[in-house]
């Protein structure tokens, strides 16, 4: 499954778009939305990830689990975390935990360290993205796919080097692989919807 990441945006176009889509992430710190058009778009889809990389995001993802998320996108390092997946927890909202590195792949034994920290901190998915610096990076990636890892995995290497692991990760067990829309990235290196569609073959 494909996952379109909206941000950098403007409104009309993010409702026009979620139309044609299974499932996308909103990215509430890259979108100027009101209480008013949160309430739209969160009511407009039933399959939404609210995801906000601002310091203190609290208060945001509180607003998208009230108006409907389906799921929440939350940094292992946000702060107030724990009350953040709480919530979501109590609303009957899934939660991605998610470590983003975006100057090196660490070592494999440290990212199954991360993987099992999110599984203790209440995580129903994990997901893993840090930046390649050369081809070798991304095979590191996709090899947790390898590991006994007890939550669904969306591991994939960033940038130049990174690209090819986003269609691979899903051949090799991701629920779904990020895209974003001509000229609106949300991450490095992230493929458009046509060019995922193109190397995943549907």
């Amino acid at each position: 499954m494909i996952c379109l990441s909206l941000g950098h945006t403007d409104f009309d176009t993010l409702m026009e778009h979620l139309k044609h889509v299974a499932l996308a992430e909103i990215r509430l710190d890259l979108l100027d939305l009101s209480p008013q058009r949160m309430v739209a778009v969160f009511g407009h889809h039933s399959n939404l990830i609210a995801t906000c990389r601002t310091a203190a995001p609290a208060d945001a993802y509180r607003q998208a689990i009230d108006m409907g998320a389906a799921l929440i996108d939350v940094d292992i390092h946000t702060a107030d975390s724990e009350s953040i997946v709480n919530y979501a927890q109590r609303n009957d909202c899934q939660v991605i935990m998610s470590y983003h590195n975006f100057e090196h792949v660490p070592q494999r034994a440290e990212l199954l360290e991360i993987v099992y920290a999110m599984q203790q901190r209440g995580a129903n998915m994990a997901k893993l993205a840090c930046m390649a610096q050369q081809p070798a990076d991304a095979q590191t990636m996709l090899s947790l796919y390898d590991a006994a890892v007890d939550l669904p995995l969306i591991a994939f290497a960033m940038g130049q080097h990174g690209f090819k692991s986003r269609p691979l990760s899903v051949l090799l067990g991701a629920p779904f692989a990020y895209a974003c829309l001509d000229g609106y990235a949300t991450a490095p290196g992230q493929p458009t919807v046509a060019q995922l569609r193109r190397y995943l073959g549907f």
